[in-house]
């Protein structure tokens, strides 16, 4: 294993005419014509694959670009979405991109288009960070932004959509051959509906004849500009309609279920939530202050990616939400993973060089630094994560929990059935009936798929309250202590845990706390994080059982035969749960799978089906 970063991003480098066109230093060419950019994306691009009439009589339609660039065909086509949609109606924008503008370049280019300012700023305020992966982007008007961010050819391969349209937009041929490859057009046809139809800007002889061995019918039409020729082409056959289903039940009231009911909402499917027994309270996600941060690896696998992609969406989810009058995140945001010993200092150095982000999303830093932050010494450094932390679990209560009505059952629920129909039951006879059975019922799911009991572990976690009189950002080592929030008693009190206790005897229900369990998380603070002693508080220590593992990875997928599953998150609920949600929801819905194919094999329900 090689400690360079995992995957491949250029950074741009630009000049600006006095016009304020953008032109790319790295390839010598121009990002759109300096004539009018925004005349040409109407008409090399939205006009010629049909414009409204693509998506007006389709649920849902999926739009795919090589080049975002500036963004420019993204915004033409998001303005004549917003003024000709109808009700119900959706769309996805996949866009690849090898060397992503920031959004102080993207608002720059935009600035001569006033009619653009809109929604040149919702798009810039939630532009992911320049990070390889894939970056779904929930916009206004039901559209969603996937942004491939890495070498086409390479993401485009880990892509599964069925595309109606695609907008080559690359820079010329001949400055950017990568982009005209190939691999990329062998997956442009791979990933194209029947029907689909395909423009560009160039009419290049090799470009036509690439189409045309894949099977795409090409014509030349008049091009923009000086420019006299462009080509479109058209993948004989009509574009099949994609059933979702109709009423899904979730089987399951925790974040992971009420994410996919809020995923599955945004495109369009309403699922219903039905509780796994009649107590009230939701495992592990009933912790009251539960934390998002980030698990830097040097994995080259599917679990490095996985960490990396969670976190980041997990971000951008968060922060999509209406805060109120609370915000989402506990203050101060932040978070700071703790160097315990030289040899960890030494392995944070390799894990930040292999994950290659920017700063604003994690920095190294020095003892003195470190001390400077956490208001205590650290003599061996952290990793400063700006952006992570503790979640205000009031607000999140006020907002997904809110959000869909819970069937509360009388007594622990009973699934009968199997080829495509399930019937949830309990002591007062039939709850629900469907032909989408969802189980994400934390440490409960495997009462409803057995099989996956030897891949799967219960495991106890408790978490304890104690007196935080600094005003420093959460800190992990092993462990985690979060920020301080206001007691009962006036005093200022922080989370410490969580335990990881694989002895303790499985008891579904109500979980108390226990004394040797306090007694854990106060023996792992001292020790790990330089002899910090505990000060217990009035508060009420709080407990759960979580489902974990044996590689670590959750369970989310189909198990056919119309049942999915969403399990196996273990300790990382609420930083797994926004992107595992839109990829489940996505395969639910046929719609476009926001995950690299790599990530979703990986983490496929039927992975340990030899144990069974």
């Amino acid at each position: 294993m090689t400690d360079q970063p995992r995957d491949w991003l250029g950074r741009p480098h630009l000049d600006w005419s006095p016009d304020g066109t953008p032109r790319s230093l790295d390839h010598d060419d121009i990002y759109y014509s300096p004539e009018d950019g925004l005349a040409e994306s109407r008409h090399v691009f939205l006009d010629a694959v049909g414009g409204p009439a693509l998506w007006n009589n389709r649920p849902h339609t999926v739009i795919a670009e090589t080049g975002f660039g500036t963004g420019l065909n993204f915004l033409a086509t998001w303005q004549a979405w917003r003024s000709t949609r109808k009700p119900g109606q959706h769309l996805t924008f996949i866009s690849v991109e090898g060397y992503p503008l920031t959004a102080q370049d993207l608002r720059r280019a935009h600035a001569v288009w006033p009619e653009l300012q809109n929604l040149s700023s919702e798009l810039t305020t939630a532009l992911p960070p320049a990070v390889p992966g894939f970056h779904a982007v929930d916009l206004s008007d039901n559209l969603r932004l996937l942004l491939l961010y890495g070498d086409a050819g390479q993401v485009l391969s880990q892509l599964d959509a069925q595309v109606n349209a695609w907008y080559l937009d690359g820079f010329a041929p001949a400055r950017n051959a990568d982009l005209w490859s190939d691999r990329v057009m062998t997956e442009i046809r791979r990933l194209s509906a029947p029907g689909a139809i395909l423009a560009t800007f160039t009419a290049a002889g090799a470009v036509r004849r690439a189409l045309s061995a894949l099977g795409f019918d090409v014509i030349k039409a008049p091009g923009f500009g000086r420019k006299r020729e462009r080509i479109t082409a058209t993948l004989p056959g009509t574009s099949p309609h994609i059933a979702s289903a109709t009423s899904p039940v979730i089987l399951g009231n925790g974040i992971a279920g009420r994410l996919l009911h809020r995923a599955l909402h945004h495109l369009g499917v309403e699922a219903r939530i039905v509780a796994p027994g009649p107590a009230r309270n939701t495992g592990g996600s009933e912790n009251p202050l539960p934390m998002v941060t980030p698990r830097l690896t040097l994995d080259h696998g599917a679990y490095g990616l996985l960490q990396d992609q969670t976190y980041l969406r997990a971000l951008r989810f968060y922060g999509s939400l209406a805060s109120g009058p609370e915000d989402i995140w506990l203050a101060p945001r932040g978070a700071l993973a703790v160097a315990r010993e030289a040899e960890d200092a030494e392995r944070q150095k390799r894990q930040i060089a292999f994950a290659n982000w920017p700063c604003s999303l994690a920095r190294l830093l020095s003892p003195d630094e470190a001390r400077a932050l956490a208001g205590r010494d650290l003599p061996y450094g952290a990793i400063s994560f700006p952006s992570g932390g503790g979640l205000n679990k009031r607000t999140l209560i006020d907002t997904l929990w809110s959000e869909a009505e819970i069937l509360w059952p009388a007594s622990a629920v009973s699934v009968e059935g199997d080829a495509g129909h399930w019937s949830i039951r309990d002591s007062n006879g039939l709850l629900a009936e469907t032909d989408c059975l969802i189980i994400a019922a934390g440490p409960l799911s495997t009462d409803f798929v057995p099989m996956l009991r030897p891949a799967t572990a219960r495991v106890l976690g408790q978490v304890d309250f104690i007196r935080r009189s600094d005003p420093g950002p959460a800190l992990t080592f092993g462990s985690y202590l979060s920020p301080s929030v206001a007691g009962e008693h006036g005093e200022r009190v922080a989370a410490l845990g969580a335990t990881f206790n694989r002895e303790a005897a499985f008891q579904p229900g109500e979980t108390a706390p226990a004394d040797s369990e306090t007694a854990t998380n106060f023996r792992l603070l001292s020790e790990r994080l330089f002899g910090q002693e505990a000060e217990p508080t009035a508060a009420t220590a709080w407990a759960a059982w979580r489902l974990t593992t044996r590689d670590r990875l959750p369970f989310v997928g189909g198990m056919g035969k119309g049942r999915f599953i969403m399990t196996g998150l273990g300790s990382r609920g609420f930083t797994y749960a926004p992107l595992l949600a839109d990829m489940l929801a996505a395969v639910i819905a046929g719609a476009p799978i926001p995950v690299r194919r790599d990530i979703k094999n990986a983490i496929a329900p039927n992975r340990f089906a030899h144990l069974v």
